[in-house]
């Protein structure tokens, strides 16, 4: 590794024209007192339509270039989606017995084009261009079946039995074809593949719970097994590879659940609970996506499900003649064996920097949040004040060229809001967050950031006429990053005037304007395992919208209190 870090800047934009159709029913018939039937189905057909440019230029530690890429692509994906499923529940002659019974089927089928086009200038040899021109389609099948059932056994008036059990079924087919277009459409071997697989998941479990004067508790645990088949070649018209993946995961997960209500109105739970996340499919694969020559993405079939130890704590208290409430929870999760996206950075004279990304193993994560919320009114159903905040904690391990990389994320918010009715007819708003980040790593410690987004918002909605109403929102956005000396304010403004016609109330005319200080920007900023990003992405400049809308019930002519901007 000759550079210990390289910097990316990515540039891009992208248009859509989507269309979606869908169709759903639902039927429900009691067949007797103890008897219910519940059946739902549906369909869904989109079609998307997306032109996508990027550009991406990457410097080394010494702020050297290394390449520059820029590509042109051009997407058609049609889809089809079709689900059913059925619901039976039984209720016995003895009081708390049940059964209940579901079933379901999924079916989804997409085709879809990719019409790439991308210029590579890579600078460490000289100056070499590469152009690459590919036209891509993927079919894709896929098909699930899956099943549950659920039986309550009353053991007496305080203890309950419950056991269950899942079943499910998916099988998946991809067929990805790559040609280039210049050479009378010849295929790409190391870039096309077809590929199937089967996921087989099945969950029993039990459970004892318990039941009186406030107390509940639940203790329960259950066995989950998974098995993975897959196997996959470059061409569909020749024999699947001799080497599929055939991967089994038997786990045990127990869990505990306990809750106490207090009779004066305090409540009280604590929870624990054994997690088991199985590898995802994509992940297990070891077919490798070379379409980009920078970016390398390889699959590992020797995963093994991440684990985890999850501890919650909650205490909420609710006074129902103030209309008040206050309450702390926290949550602590251990992970082992957890899932990360090990990187290879490296540096080659014929093409520059290139990163292989690969999901691996590692133990040691850590993640720990406590949080906070309450809702007091100041004047009663007039002035009612909210304050919420939480503090997070947590370690991630990752790999670096082979090399182990903590980092380490601790952070905290608050937010605090003031609502005011002074009227039926006058509603007003103002909210305040602050947001602090800090983000470390064990390597490269140059990369150690702080990110700060701190927001006030204002909001006002006043029924001036008997039908006619203003609606105002003001934002004002602060964004800090001591790493990156990023400095940036945002005033966001928007207003509108509408008015219910007719003397039923079913016709509203509204006039709307967006970003009135034509100012607003989206900017997001994070901190990663293995990288730092800051994204800014313009948006819709100002415009003013006129509509008309015809509501079947008609429209409520007051405020609707609930619904802000």
């Amino acid at each position: 590794m000759q550079d210990s870090t390289f910097s990316n800047t990515d540039t891009s934009s992208r248009v859509d024209f989507r269309s979606n159709h869908s169709i759903a029913a639902r039927f429900e018939q009691e067949l007797d007192s103890n008897n219910i039937l519940i059946v739902k189905a549906n369909t869904r057909f989109s079609h998307n339509d997306a032109r996508y440019n990027q550009s991406q230029y990457f410097t080394g530690s010494n702020d050297l270039p290394s390449n520059n890429l820029d590509i042109d692509n051009d997407n058609l994906l049609d889809s089809w989606r079709l689900s059913g499923s059925g619901i039976f529940r039984h209720r016995f002659k003895k009081k708390g017995r049940s059964f209940a019974l579901s079933a379901g089927y999924n079916s989804n089928k997409s085709d879809g084009s990719e019409n790439l086009f991308s210029i590579n200038r890579f600078f460490r040899a000289g100056t070499v261009t590469e152009q690459i021109r590919q036209l891509n389609t993927n079919d894709n099948i896929g098909r699930q079946i899956k099943s549950s059932m659920l039986f309550t056994e009353p053991l007496s008036k305080k203890w309950y039995w419950e056991t269950f059990y899942n079943f499910s079924r998916a099988d998946n087919e991809v067929n990805r074809q790559v040609v280039d277009p210049e050479l009378n459409n010849e295929r790409i071997d190391n870039l096309s593949v077809f590929y199937d697989n089967t996921l087989l998941y099945n969950r029993l479990g039990s459970s004892i719970r318990y039941s009186y004067d406030g107390l509940n508790a639940t203790v329960g645990a259950a066995a989950q097994h998974l098995q993975l088949d897959g196997a996959y070649s470059t061409d569909r018209n020749t024999p699947l590879l001799t080497d599929p993946i055939r991967r089994s995961f038997l786990n045990y997960t127990p869990n505990v659940d306990i809750s106490y209500e207090f009779p004066s109105n305090l409540w009280l739970s604590a929870e624990y609970s054994y997690e088991i996340n199985e590898p995802q499919l994509n992940d297990l694969q070891p077919v490798p996506n070379v379409s980009n020559p920078a970016y390398r993405i390889e699959g590992n079939p020797n995963l093994t499900p991440q684990r985890s130890h999850s501890l919650g704590l909650n205490l909420n208290y609710w006074n129902p003649a103030s209309l008040s409430s206050v309450g702390i929870g926290s949550n602590l999760n251990l992970f082992d064996n957890q899932i990360i996206y090990n990187q290879t950075i490296e540096l080659i004279d014929s093409i520059g920097i290139r990163t292989i990304t690969r999901p691996d193993n590692v133990s040691g994560g850590n993640r720990f949040n406590l949080y906070l919320w309450s809702n007091f009114p100041i004047v009663k159903t007039k002035l009612t004040m909210n304050v919420n905040g939480n503090i997070n904690l947590g370690q991630s391990p990752s790999l670096v060229n082979g090399i182990e990389n903590e980092t380490f994320n601790k952070g905290f918010n608050i937010r605090a809001g003031l609502n005011a009715t002074p009227t039926q007819k006058l509603i007003f708003g103002l909210s305040g967050n602050l947001r602090f980040n800090d983000i470390s790593y064990s390597i490269q410690e140059e990369q150690n950031q702080q990110i700060q987004n701190h927001s006030v918002d204002a909001s006002v909605k006043w029924q001036f006429l008997s039908k006619s109403f203003f609606e105002s929102n003001f934002n004002y956005a602060v964004y800090r990053n001591d790493r990156f000396d990023f400095n940036q304010d945002i005033p966001t403004w928007n207003a509108s005037v509408r008015r219910i016609v007719g003397k039923q109330n079913r016709l509203e005319i509204r006039l709307a304007a967006f970003d009135i200080f034509n100012r607003r920007v989206s900017i997001t900023q994070n901190g990663t395992q293995n990288y730092v990003v800051r994204n800014i992405a313009g948006t819709l400049a100002r415009y003013f919208m006129l509509s008309a809308s015809y509501n079947m019930r008609g429209y409520e002519n007051k405020i609707n209190k609930n619904q802000w901007w």
